[in-house]
């Protein structure tokens, strides 16, 4: 049993979910199963817990609390020994670029389009 973290490119939203792999002897292959427990705080990186009213007969609160805790106390030790926190999936939200940035990338994009459009009606 782990957390798997995913991100949600259209909402920029990083899920928390509680993975449980088990083996099908019979196939000889494993099966993931996985519950959605909370989603990462974009400023601290941390678990915030879903309400759970959809998972309560399918996994144990007890341990989804224990993992939500375990993985805060992990993302709050490294934060404050200094080690650079992985977090790329939840700063997604913000642009890369600034507008002025982003204006001058596409007037560009639209001169070099012209350029290679002139190139194949010279061809």
């Amino acid at each position: 049993m782990s957390i798997v973290l995913q991100h949600d490119s259209r909402t920029h939203i990083t899920y928390a979910y509680h993975n449980d792999v088990t083996w099908i002897k019979d196939e000889k292959r494993s099966h993931q199963k996985r519950t959605l427990i909370g989603r990462i705080s974009p400023e601290t990186g941390e678990i915030i817990p879903t309400t759970g009213n959809r998972r309560k007969n399918q996994i144990d609160e007890n341990v989804i609390q224990e993992e939500i805790a375990a993985y805060n106390q992990k993302i709050k030790n490294e934060s404050l020994s200094g080690k650079s926190v992985d977090r790329s999936e939840s700063n997604s939200s913000q642009p890369f670029l600034s507008n002025e940035e982003n204006e001058e990338l596409r007037e560009a994009l639209i001169n070099l389009a012209k350029v290679i459009l002139k190139i194949y009606d010279k061809q």
